[in-house]
């Protein structure tokens, strides 16, 4: 881990679960910084926050972010009482507490009980999630009104609110919504596997 103190200076884009910031980091320079809002809370201006560096300081795939781990001045509240005992990012210190589509108290349970197949069912696998929007512009040509879900499992990004493509997707009604698989997290649906 490489570890960053930080004030927020501005808000920028918000999407589905995520929230852009601009921070200046320990007094000096100024980076673009990423909240899970769902995970750490709303980010203010004026917020000091602890960020996590070490893959936007090597330039890898999170679009040069900074990942906002924590505001400690202002921690949220605990989550209210929810059925459900599924962690993902589970054994990391951000483990994510969530309801599994297919456990008892969740309302698609009676539903997925019997579903043992998805026989029948159009189905296409993309290696790289940037497939997404090309993929659904491909099955609407075709078909219109075609039902289509998107599975994000933990080959790629865990949280799901880091795709603007899922989130503006949906949005528009190209897309049901996102399942997160396994390790992924952050869908309107969430599962332990596919």
């Amino acid at each position: 881990m490489m570890w960053r103190k930080g004030t927020v200076l501005s808000l920028g884009k918000a999407w589905s679960g995520a929230q852009e910031c601009r921070v200046r980091i320990d007094g000096e320079t100024e980076a673009k910084a990423l909240a899970y809002t769902p995970m750490v809370g709303q980010v203010r201006v004026g917020d000091e926050v602890l960020l996590s560096a070490a893959a936007a300081a090597k330039k890898l795939g999170t679009g040069g972010y900074l990942m906002v781990v924590a505001i400690p001045g202002r921690l949220p509240a605990d989550p209210p009482p929810a059925p459900g005992h599924i962690v993902k990012a589970r054994y990391t210190p951000l483990q994510y507490m969530t309801m599994g589509a297919d456990e008892q108290e969740s309302p698609w349970h009676e539903q997925l009980r019997e579903a043992d197949s998805i026989e029948g069912l159009p189905v296409v696998v993309a290696d790289l999630h940037s497939a997404l929007p090309a993929v659904v512009a491909a099955i609407r040509a075709r078909k219109p009104d075609a039902r289509i879900a998107y599975i994000m499992d933990d080959g790629g990004a865990l949280p799901v609110w880091f795709s603007q493509a899922c989130s503006r997707l949906t949005e528009l009604g190209h897309i049901l919504g996102t399942i997160s698989a396994r390790q992924a997290f952050g869908g309107e649906l969430e599962t332990v596997n596919i």
